[in-house]
C-alpha cells in the first residue's frame, strides 16, 4: 500500500471517529445514524443530469399545518358560541376571537400561496455549494452518511465529511431526497 492510500485510510477513519462522536450520543433521542457510501434507488443514474444544477427546498407543510389549526380553532369557537356571536355586540369575545382566527388564517394561507423556494443545493463542476454559504470540493468529501430524527416528523439530515469539516444538510424539505443527494456527491466524486 502507498503513503496516499494509507493517509486518505487515515483521514476518512478520523472522520467516521469524529461523526460517531457527534450523532451517537444522541442515541437518547432515538436517532439513527447510518454511513451510506453507495445509493441503490436514486433517481438519477448519470452526471449529465445533475451537473450545473439547482435544488431547493419548498416545504409549505407548516402552513398547510398552521391553516388546519387555526381552521379547526375557528370552527370550535364559531359552534361553541353560534348563538352568543350573533345576539351580543361586536364587543363579544367570541366575537374578537373569530376575526382574529380569521386573519391569522390569511395569513397563513398568504405564506402558502406566496413563500420562495430557497436553494438547498446548487452543483457545479467543481464544488457542491449548501445553502448558498458552504462550498465543499467534491474531490475532499470522504464519507456520506445519512442521519435521522423520528421525533421532529421524521426530520432527516445528510452528513458529509470532508477532510477538513462536517456539513450537514437537510433534506426534509427539499425536493432532493438523502439518498438522491449522496447519489449526486458519488456521480460528481467518480468524475473527478
Amino acid at each position: 500500500m502507498d503513503n496516499n492510500k494509507i493517509n486518505y485510510n487515515l483521514h476518512v477513519e478520523l472522520i467516521r471517529e469524529k461523526i460517531r462522536k457527534r450523532y451517537f450520543k444522541s442515541s437518547i433521542y432515538c436517532t439513527n445514524y447510518r454511513e451510506v457510501l453507495e445509493v441503490e434507488n436514486s433517481r438519477f443514474k448519470n452526471l449529465t443530469e445533475v451537473s450545473e444544477k439547482s435544488f431547493f427546498n419548498d416545504s409549505k407543510v407548516t402552513f398547510i399545518k398552521l391553516m388546519v389549526i387555526l381552521t379547526l380553532f375557528l370552527l370550535f369557537v364559531i359552534f361553541d358560541d353560534y348563538d352568543e356571536i350573533y345576539r351580543k355586540t361586536t364587543a363579544s369575545l367570541s366575537f374578537w376571537a373569530v376575526i382574529f382566527l380569521l386573519t391569522l388564517n390569511l395569513f397563513s394561507l398568504f405564506g402558502f400561496v406566496f413563500k420562495r423556494k430557497s436553494v438547498c443545493i446548487k452543483t457545479t463542476n467543481d464544488f457542491l455549494i449548501i445553502n448558498s454559504r458552504k462550498k465543499v470540493a467534491w474531490k475532499e468529501i470522504l464519507t456520506t452518511g445519512i442521519f435521522t430524527i423520528p421525533q421532529q416528523g421524521l426530520q432527516t439530515l445528510v452528513i458529509i465529511g470532508t477532510i477538513k469539516k462536517i456539513f450537514t444538510v437537510n433534506c426534509t424539505d427539499s425536493e432532493l431526497s438523502a439518498e438522491d443527494l449522496i447519489q449526486i456527491i458519488n456521480l460528481h466524486k467518480n468524475a473527478t
